[in-house]
């Protein structure tokens, strides 16, 4: 893996005391990035992985702002837990946009460019986890 970003999220379904119904709620914690120590900081690689990892970080943005405008079919009556239920299924639909933009493509192209600095950097760890992307 060259990289990571890491991001706990809560979700919750919070009753309201002044009107009928609830609000659900998902809170992004700050994400934390990381680089694979074998990649030194201020090269081509090490800024291409950053740039990866910011895109997570942007994708997760956009997933919350689709998550803000979902519809619920519940106007009146549906229980906490049907609703939480919906709103995680919900967000692990809208998480596939993370899986997408690991592509095997997105892949190929973080080992390709800067003139193969980050194959050459990460070789083992990259030959031993065929298949997988980078995150």
């Amino acid at each position: 893996q060259l990289g990571h970003v890491v991001v706990e999220t809560k979700l919750a379904v919070v009753p309201q005391t002044l009107c009928q119904g609830v609000v659900v709620r998902l809170d992004y914690i700050k994400p934390v990035l990381r680089v694979a120590s074998e990649i030194p900081p201020g090269s081509c690689a090490y800024a291409r992985v950053m740039n990866h990892e910011q895109t997570h970080v942007r994708i997760h943005r956009e997933i919350a702002r689709q998550f803000r405008a979902l519809a619920y079919a519940w106007s009146s009556g549906g229980s906490s837990a049907d609703i939480l239920a919906y709103a995680k299924q919900e967000l692990d639909r809208l998480m596939q946009a993370q899986v997408l933009f690991d592509s095997p493509e997105e892949y190929a192209r973080n080992l390709s460019v800067c003139g193969g600095e980050i194959a050459r950097l990460v070789k083992p760890a990259a030959s031993t986890k065929s298949g997988q992307t980078p995150g």
